[in-house]
């Protein structure tokens, strides 16, 4: 189920900057060819090829928008005997190309953008919610948006900053706080998978967890998390991505509950987490001048 009007927005209008994390942008990097084209590795060799080393406006955008990795496509537990399936006899057999990743695994982080340019979107589904961007240019002003200076954000990928996990401990009080879910699905009664947004604010910053969490029953459960840290008054976001990852079999090793009773909670990718392996992890920061 897509949640097609659910979505969060980080916008600041000094520096004419959109955060979007909506669903429809979240699904469309389970496509393969966009996972290859927004993968930061294939972005960063394609640069080095050029003479000077440099990237250019397209290149930024999809530098901005990157992704760290491209999840492993998953097979359900009955694939083995579909294999070994005799097919030679078949006449019309077809092979289908995959284009998409069916388990709905979005290694996702968000769609960063100039204000001006996301409020001047025209497709058939912007139009239907005139009233966000209204809500938009009440919170900005009719008068700062007439005068957005150009948007100059780029991404730190060779940072190192941490998130300060300080500032966000029982001593700063939760002001605010909510979960946007973006889509989920049952995987054709084979598994689950749910992709959400958390998010709090306290008086000097903001935190939020986008999460998107896959399950394929008797096979795996995977998890990739991209936590967004902001002080307010700073013009950096930092953000840390985490990919986490188990099969069942290394689950029953460890003696971890996959019962029914853990796999049917609203809390299970919370329950799972501690007990999954790390994968991949990196830190990364938006700089905004």
């Amino acid at each position: 189920m897509i949640f097609g009007f659910s979505r969060l927005l980080i916008i600041s209008p000094k520096h004419n900057f959109t955060y979007s994390l909506n669903p429809f942008d979240a699904l469309n990097f389970c496509k393969y060819e966009t996972q290859k084209q927004y993968l930061l590795s294939n972005l960063i060799a394609e640069q080095q090829e050029t003479a000077p080393p440099a990237f250019d406006g397209d290149q930024q955008d999809k530098l901005l928008n990157s992704i760290d990795m491209r999840p492993k496509d998953i097979e359900v537990k009955e694939s083995k005997l579909w294999k070994e399936k005799d097919v030679s006899k078949i006449e019309d057999l077809k092979t289908i190309e995959k284009t998409f990743d069916w388990s709905f695994s979005t290694p996702f982080k968000g769609t960063i953008s100039s204000l001006s340019e996301s409020l001047k979107e025209n497709s058939t589904f912007n139009q239907q919610i005139e009233s966000f961007n209204e809500l938009i240019e009440q919170v900005v002003g009719p008068t700062e948006l007439s005068q957005l200076p150009d948007f100059k954000g780029k991404l730190d990928y060779t940072s190192k900053t941490s998130i300060p996990l300080l500032l966000l401990g029982k001593d700063n009080p939760i002001l605010h706080y909510g979960e946007v879910v973006l889509f989920e699905d049952e995987l054709g009664d084979k598994g689950y998978s749910k992709c959400f947004v958390r998010y709090r604010v306290m008086k000097d910053c903001f935190f939020l967890l986008l999460r998107s969490y896959t399950r394929v029953d008797h096979v795996l459960v995977r998890i990739l998390d991209t936590r967004i840290f902001h002080e307010f008054g700073s013009n950096v976001l930092i953000r840390d991505f985490i990919h986490k990852e188990s099969t069942y079999e290394y689950l029953k090793i460890k003696e971890v509950d996959t019962s029914s009773k853990w796999s049917l909670s609203q809390t299970q990718s919370d329950d799972i987490y501690q007990n999954l392996e790390d994968r991949h992890h990196t830190n990364d920061q938006i700089v905004l001048s």
